[in-house]
């Protein structure tokens, strides 16, 4: 994974570069490929947020657990952080 932007830049123009030079796509098919790229990565980063909520409501549910299955306490009002 990429250490820093400076080096995310380059690798994004070192393969732009490339599908230019060894693509038989004309200029205005590019989209479909960089398009579905961006999706990728945004739905990456969707699924890490929902992976770092999940990992936070475990940590704030487990210790409750015996007590919200007894039904003492309710998850209203709970803050997962």
């Amino acid at each position: 994974m990429p250490a820093n932007n400076t080096e995310i830049e380059k690798r994004l123009w070192d393969a732009a570069d490339e599908l230019r030079a060894n693509s038989k796509l004309k200029s205005s098919e590019y989209s479909v490929p960089v398009l579905g790229l961006i999706f990728l990565r945004f739905a990456d980063h969707k699924l890490a947020k929902a992976e770092q909520w999940l990992v936070g409501a475990q940590r704030t549910l487990n210790p409750l657990l015996p007590r919200l299955v007894s039904g003492e306490v309710s998850v209203d009002g709970l803050e997962i952080v």
